[in-house]
């Protein structure tokens, strides 16, 4: 009777503990969860800012701005060769640039391998028509690829939206990015990537 008496004391008290362990165990973990998924937002949100503002930088050229206002007569090598530091060697992630007229006409694609258009950029094209001018599109898949469009309107001297610079890049990490999300999550952790609208 003693010996049963104990044992159903220790499975009591060891039940106990488990659950409080448990219990401790989830609130940190969930914490830290919590922590991890800040931080990495915040890495993500630098990362998409500095492609949307290089991207506005270059879109308000004085060359892109020109070569848009007059595709026929415009100077088209010179917009080529400013548009070639967004494809690789010079961005490994690049898939391709593209420059569109405010109408939704493709007026110059870099490299110029195939000029089919790869997604119905409508809807961003529609955000970068108003402040701030720019905008990260949703996640697609492109040719054999997963990727996303980085917009940016042409605006004229006068403010108006004479077009649209387009740079279509793979989500992928550079090592300094996956190192820092190495640091952060761990080398078991797995991390998957989606819209709000779960298509992908």
């Amino acid at each position: 009777l003693i010996g049963t008496l104990l044992a159903a004391v220790i499975l009591a008290c060891s039940w106990a503990s488990y659950r409080a362990v448990r219990a401790s165990a989830l609130d940190v973990g969930r914490e830290r969860l919590q922590n991890l998924t800040q931080q990495l937002s915040g890495l993500l949100q630098q990362s998409a800012n500095n492609v949307s503002t290089k991207t506005a930088t270059v879109a308000n050229d004085i060359t892109i701005r020109a070569f848009v206002k007059s595709p026929q007569t415009g100077p088209r090598a010179e917009a080529q060769q400013l548009l070639q530091q967004f494809v690789a060697p010079q961005d490994q992630n690049s898939i391709r640039t593209e420059l569109w007229s405010a109408d939704g006409g493709l007026l110059l694609v870099t490299p110029e391998s195939d000029t089919t258009p790869l997604s119905d950029l409508s809807a961003e094209f529609k955000q970068s028509a108003a402040e701030p001018f720019k905008t990260i599109g949703t996640i697609r898949k492109v040719k054999d690829t997963i990727g996303f469009p980085a917009v940016a309107a042409i605006k004229t001297e006068d403010g108006k939206v004479a077009g649209y610079l387009v740079r279509w890049r793979k989500l992928a990490a550079s090592a300094d990015t996956r190192q820092q999300m190495t640091k952060l999550l761990g080398t078991s952790a797995t991390l998957y990537f989606g819209n709000q609208t779960d298509d992908v």
